[in-house]
């Protein structure tokens, strides 16, 4: 992307895993992300409501606030958002949380409590079992396993798009950097714009 967009960048959406490919962004494409925000003072926001479905259970997906501990830096300009609805399949409860940058949670925060909507504390209870029950979401990345038909490509006809199998899936990554794949060719990589 040309200088004068990253100049002009406020926010970067991720999010991590992707859907429908499952793709999600390396150690690498987090230290290039990182670099690049330090450089340009946007933020990243960082979705990972998909980040607890996975196919390996020995390999899962690293988040946004855990490259940053990789990389011993802080929390500055970034903020992970994540949700029970794809975890414990559950979208209608709208539980979910946010963490990151305190100084940008501290806004957040003010503005959750003026429009934001309360859950009610039958849902809050209900959320906290589910929060801490690691067994159902297990069961639920087997589930989706199952239900997948192992297909890792996002047609069985596709040969234009560069949809690698997803690290969490089997190990195997795009060997080129992002900002070196053609742009006909992302359209199920992580990107980075």
């Amino acid at each position: 992307m040309p200088e004068h967009i990253w100049a002009r960048t406020q926010l970067l959406y991720v999010c991590s895993p992707g859907n429908p490919t499952g793709a999600v962004l390396t150690f690498d494409h987090w230290r290039e992300l990182f670099a690049l925000s330090d450089k340009h003072g946007f933020l990243i926001a960082s979705d990972e409501c998909y980040s607890e479905i996975y196919f390996d259970e020995s390999n899962p997906p690293l988040g946004g606030l855990e490259a940053a501990r990789l990389l011993n830096r802080g929390f500055e300009r970034l903020v992970m958002l994540s949700s029970l609805s794809k975890r414990s399949n559950v979208p209608g409860m709208r539980s979910g949380f946010v963490a990151g940058d305190a100084a940008i949670l501290k806004d957040f925060l003010l503005y959750r409590t003026y429009h934001g909507a309360a859950l009610s504390t039958v849902f809050q209870r209900a959320s906290v079992a589910a929060w801490q029950d690691e067994t159902h979401v297990r069961d639920n990345r087997a589930k989706y396993l199952e239900n997948s038909g192992r297909s890792r490509r996002c047609s069985p006809t596709c040969s234009t798009c560069a949809c690698p199998t997803p690290p969490s899936t089997s190990g195997r990554t795009s060997r080129a950097p992002v900002s070196r794949i053609p742009s006909s060719r992302r359209a199920c990589t992580p990107t980075i714009m």
